[in-house]
């Protein structure tokens, strides 16, 4: 059995919303565990801006980075853009460690497989699994991308943009 490499970085616990399901416990019990049984950790890096753009429309990100949106489930909070871009970039991170070494697993939070082009909800803010084709389909020839969401929701921008 080959060993799984987990990306994480402990900003991502560094937000919350009162009383919110997404929130920084669910992230921060996995690492705990998963830390305790020593498994493999690196430091998952931020996206950039042109990752986000590639996937996503201008007006979100503006949306997304400013606070002007309104959604229940998926609240504004300080900092929350750059939340998002770090999350994203787990995923890139993990893709680009998969193509080359084995088995990664992006551990990172804000989710974001209900966010769609130019839309965000469900507690997501923009993709944080859409690298392989949309980012860098260099790497699809290379790696096998498998999305988990522990959500019970069907998701459906997981395998697409609207």
């Amino acid at each position: 059995m080959q060993d799984v490499t987990f990306f994480f970085n402990e900003k991502c616990l560094d937000y919350s919303s009162y009383d919110h399901p997404e929130s920084p416990d669910r992230v921060r019990r996995a690492w705990e565990f998963l830390s305790d049984k020593g498994m493999s950790f690196r430091t998952a890096g931020a996206s950039t801006d042109d990752d986000i753009l590639s996937v996503h429309s201008r007006q979100l990100a503006e949306n997304v980075r400013t606070g002007n949106f309104s959604d229940i489930n998926t609240p504004y909070l300080p900092g929350i853009y750059d939340y998002a871009k770090l999350s994203a970039g787990g995923a890139i991170d993990a893709m680009k460690y998969a193509s080359e070494n084995g088995f990664a697993f992006s551990l990172m939070r804000p989710p974001g497989h209900h966010a769609g082009r130019a839309s965000l909800g469900g507690f997501c803010y923009v993709k944080n699994h859409w690298s392989r084709d949309q980012w860098h389909p260099e790497l699809s020839k290379n790696a096998t991308i498998t999305v988990y969401s522990g959500s019970y929701i069907p998701h459906s921008t997981t395998s697409h943009i609207d």
